[in-house]
């Protein structure tokens, strides 16, 4: 990992903060009763626009492009950033990391998968 994604992994900002004030017991219970839950909002209109504008105008911020037909699941495609990761992006995951990651953990208690990492940084 880059110093530069560390620093922003331990930057709070609003991310951070919207992060720390979601309602867990509600999320994980969500997640456990159905796979999926709803946090909330965590990111300004500005940062999702951002974000939005790196698509078509960002060619060097993403290391790779996958079409989707390409590989025989449908139309559309994705791109995987490069690092140094977005800010936010970066704050995103290094938040929701150890979180989800301790669901994870639960959801594997059978014994047949390892434990995971408590932090994205060290998942390897």
């Amino acid at each position: 990992m880059s110093a530069s994604l560390a620093i922003r992994c331990a930057a709070d900002g609003d991310v951070g903060t919207r992060l720390v004030a979601a309602d867990w017991p509600r999320i994980e219970g969500e997640l456990d009763a159905r796979g999926w839950a709803r946090i909330g909002e965590l990111l300004e209109r500005r940062d999702c626009d951002a974000i939005v504008d790196l698509y078509d105008n960002a060619g060097d911020r993403f290391r790779n492009r996958v079409v989707m037909a390409r590989h025989g699941f449908g139309s559309g495609e994705y791109k995987y950033f490069a690092y140094p990761l977005p800010g936010v992006v970066a704050q995103l995951r290094c938040g929701l990391y150890p979180r989800l990651a301790a669901v994870a953990d639960r959801w594997n208690e059978d014994g047949h998968r390892r434990a995971l990492s408590k932090t994205h940084a060290g998942f390897s």
